[in-house]
This record gives structure tokens, sequence and C-alpha cells, in this order.
């Protein structure tokens, strides 16, 4: 489902549950993805899906179960990334689609997921993970953002400032059993505190700052937080598990999309420079995926 104004709208027919990953504003257009559960072709399972104005768009009915993680929109062209499994190969590719055309990225014996899309001028990046490592594709070639000692790690964001290109994710450190939140500039990972134990799943860039929102986790909870130029604030006190998931600014204002635990279900909500707003009732699980202000 989405939320606009304070208002939900099922994203749902009565033929199936369906989840929303991302979503997109483009003129006074809304683009939402994800995946749904259908019976397409006298088969039933999930499909990747992209719903525009809260309306079923498309339908990718492959062969194989497939969800779609992130979109972007330029010039009306309409780019989504995400996951198959390819049932032929016994692996998963990941797949960007340009106006409902795949391409894939990569193909056996190497095993991979696409999680976000940004397009610059002519060059299309795309954020995931290649056989363990958190990698960006640009324009279809793979570049590593980390190496075989961080097996287990992925790039969940991706976003550019001017000639720098910012991606966000998360690096497995092998040896400790640690997850490190990080952003990569130019390949390079940059200084942030509180990245311990962290996920970061979305970026932003507005003028000269670079915003983050993400995880840290404990033993038992979740800290949800957003970072700007690498310094984090708290969204959470960690009591309750929490999870950041997306971040826009807009003006002056800082918007992080999540959930948080209020011990009968997991809750979505928004929080408006540190101020928590639920859009949801509080009895029913719902998950923030993802925010885009208007």
């Amino acid at each position: 489902m989405t939320w606009s104004k304070g208002v939900f709208t099922k994203l749902f027919d009565g033929n199936g549950d369906d989840f929303v990953s991302d979503v997109f504003i483009s003129g006074n257009d809304m683009y939402s993805c994800g995946y749904g559960y259908r019976l397409v072709q006298n088969t039933q399972r999930y499909y990747a899906m992209i719903w525009k104005n809260k309306v079923i768009d498309t339908i990718y009915s492959g062969s194989n179960i497939t969800e779609l993680n992130g979109i972007y929109v330029q010039n009306n062209d309409v780019y989504a990334v995400g996951t198959r499994m390819d049932n032929t190969q016994l692996t998963n590719v990941a797949v960007i689609w340009k106006n409902g055309v795949a391409t894939d990225l990569n193909k056996k014996p190497d095993y991979a997921n696409a999680q976000a899309v940004y397009v610059t001028g002519s060059d299309v990046y795309v954020a995931g993970s290649l056989n363990g490592k958190a990698v960006i594709w640009k324009n279809g070639t793979p570049v590593y953002l980390t190496n075989y000692y961080s097996f287990g790690s992925t790039a969940y964001a991706v976003a550019a400032l001017g000639s720098d290109l910012y991606t966000a994710g998360f690096e497995y450190m092998t040896t400790s059993k640690t997850k490190l939140g990080r952003i990569w500039k130019n390949g390079t990972a940059i200084s942030l505190n509180d990245s311990l134990n962290t996920e970061i799943k979305d970026l932003f860039i507005s003028g000269n700052d670079v915003y983050a929102a993400g995880t840290t986790y404990s033993s038992l909870t979740g800290t949800a937080k957003y970072w700007k130029n690498g310094v984090s604030t708290a969204l959470t006190n960690g009591k309750k598990t929490a999870q950041a998931n997306g971040v826009f600014v807009y003006g002056n204002d800082v918007y992080v999309a999540g959930n948080e635990d209020n011990s009968i279900a997991y809750i979505a909500k928004y929080w408006k420079n540190g101020i928590p707003v639920a859009v949801t009732d509080s009895t029913k699980t719902s998950y923030g995926q993802a925010i885009f202000v208007k």
C-alpha cells in the first residue's frame, strides 16, 4: 500500500498480497514498484509489478519468480531493478528494466541482486550485490565495493553529486562477523560514526549535504537513525526494534520512513525532523519502505 497526505491506498485488487518496495514521483505521476501474488496465465505466484498512480501498470510475467526493489524515472523513461530466480541456471539474476524491456546484469555461475537504480545524464547506475560482495553497475559493467574478506555485503542505494557517485549499504566483516554501515564515495568508504552493526538502506543528496537512513542493531533490538555528512542522529531509543528505510530532504526538512515495534505490531511511520508521525493504526503490522516528498 501507499500513503499520501495521511491517506493510505491498498495496491490490492483482491487477487493476492502486494508488497511495495520503492516510490518515485515524476511530474504529476506517482510510480511504485514491488511484487504481488497473482494468478497470471494460469500460474499463481509472485510477480514483479509497477503501479502508476496507484493502478497496476505492468506485471512482469516471465517464467521465474521476480521482485522489484527500486524505481527511477527520467524523461518519461521508467527504470526498475530487481531480482529473478532463474530456475534453468539455478541462480539469482539481477535485472534492470527500461520501459518494460529487461536486461540481465549477471549470468551463471554468478549470483546477484539489484536493489536501487539512479540515472544521471546518459549513465545508469544500479546498486546491489554480486557473488556476495557489494557492487555498483555502471551501464551494465560491475565495479565491486567490497572484497572477498567482506563476503555477504550489499549496496542498497546510489545517488550522485556532480561528478561524485555515492553508494550506501553495509560491509560484512567475515573475521569479526559484524556489519559495518557504509557510504562509499567514488568506490571508497568514507568515515561514519555509529557504523558498527549497521545497515544503511537509503541515500539523499541536498545541496552539498549527503543524508542516509539506516538501522543500528543490538542483540535484541534495532535503532532507527539518519546520518548527515557522516554524523548520525538517533530517531528511536533502542528499547524496541525500529528500522529506518528511506530518507528525503525537502527544503530544510528531513523526512525518514521506517517502522517501529509498539509491542502489538510493527507500525509504519515517518519522522519529520526527528518527530514521529504514524501513518497507520497501532494494531496492524505495516512497514515504511520508502518516502518521496513533493
